[in-house]
């Protein structure tokens, strides 16, 4: 019987010792975490945005240059951010700018960008909110719609007075 008792006492259970390890796994968890966010930061850590504007036909091609013709009236900017390659979720609002708002004008908030006159804009689009901040620029082309308009010296009369 003796002999039983002292087996007994050198068993392992094998239950309390999976527990034993889990916590410690966890700890270390917590640790490798608290690290982490040191070094990221945790608002907004996502590492790319690309901004896509679709032509009017509702064709996108994601962050290319795009071409917009005047009177077909206006288009929606798109922004998708990114955490080392994998889609993530905006870290904060998107402010939207134009370089040339007489070409192309953009709703600093919703990204509604509308042709305004023929030539060339850069649309940007910023996530401040992200740590590092960040932005994306779209060049957009804005061509004449309907017939080619008349050249200029068609419809210009040059009167020189004389005296």
């Amino acid at each position: 019987m003796s002999h039983h008792k002292h087996h007994e006492h050198h068993d392992h259970d094998p239950e309390h010792e999976k527990v034993e390890a889990l916590k410690s796994i966890a700890e270390s968890l917590r640790g490798i975490e608290k690290l982490f966010k040191i070094f990221v930061g945790h608002h907004g850590e996502n590492t790319d945005l690309v901004l896509t504007i679709p032509n009017q036909q509702g064709e996108t091609t994601m962050g290319q240059p795009q071409t917009l013709t005047m009177g077909l009236g206006p288009v929606q900017a798109t922004v998708q951010e990114f955490l080392t390659g994998n889609p993530e979720p905006d870290s904060g609002p998107i402010a939207f700018s134009s370089d040339t708002p007489g070409v192309a004008t953009v709703d600093p908030a919703s990204g509604l960008v509308t042709p305004v006159s023929v030539g060339t804009a850069n649309i940007t689009a910023t996530d401040s909110t992200n740590v590092p901040t960040l932005s994306d620029t779209v060049l957009v082309t804005v061509v004449a719609g309907g017939p080619p308009p008349p050249t200029e010296n068609d419809t210009l009369t040059l009167t020189i007075p004389t005296n």
